[in-house]
């Protein structure tokens, strides 16, 4: 069996492997493997949140990136804009029957999840980061990936529901000057600037 090595984490092994259900999907089926990384990305908003001691994780999930790039904690703009794509996505592949998207765009989204991944890793923990591989088709594998999915849910569900974390300032600072160096490493392109102005035009009617 191909282990699927690009969302891996000993501190994190639920999240990880939610995100690994979602790219087990995506050549049998991309509008769930979209929906999938949809939970994966809130899921990873609300963790966000509980480390850096934000008592709001309930909100709607674009609530909850408006605070992050309105926040003190300097998240880096094409994080924030990476949770959008897949939010939005997400809730096409919930809510339009009409829609059916392709692999590629699956595959487009696997990437947004995993370049939001890095920067969580590379913040909030020791790990080392391996790079990017593009999945294989498992479709052979996929039997039972939605009880899996529902399990990990809810057992990340569940851990969810406990106290923010205290974070000290110079933790608070030490994480503020990641973000800073993420962000310098990885600013939006003038075209990304420009998709998110017009998005937010025509959110603005």
């Amino acid at each position: 069996m191909v282990k699927l090595a690009n969302f891996e984490s000993k501190e994190y092994p639920n999240l990880a492997k939610l995100a690994d259900s979602a790219e087990l999907l995506m050549y049998s089926d991309a509008k769930s493997s979209l929906t999938i990384f949809g939970s994966f990305a809130e899921q990873l908003t609300k963790l966000i949140f509980r480390l850096d001691g934000m008592k709001d994780w309930n909100l709607q999930q674009n609530e909850r990136i408006l605070h992050m790039q309105a926040s003190s904690n300097e998240y880096p703009s094409s994080v924030t804009a990476a949770l959008d794509k897949i939010r939005r996505l997400r809730n096409k592949a919930a809510h339009e029957a009409d829609f059916h998207p392709s692999l590629e765009v699956a595959l487009y989204i696997d990437q947004e999840a995993f370049f939001v991944w890095c920067w969580f890793l590379e913040t909030f923990t020791q790990a080392d980061i391996k790079p990017y591989q593009k999945p294989v088709d498992q479709q052979t594998m996929v039997a039972d990936q939605q009880k899996k999915i529902e399990r990990l849910t809810a057992e990340i569900e569940k851990l969810q529901h406990t106290q923010p974390v205290e974070v000290p300032e110079s933790v608070r600072a030490e994480r503020r000057r990641k973000n800073r160096k993420f962000a310098a490493k990885n600013k939006l392109s003038e075209a990304q600037t420009r998709e998110i102005i017009d998005q937010q035009l025509r959110d603005a009617g």
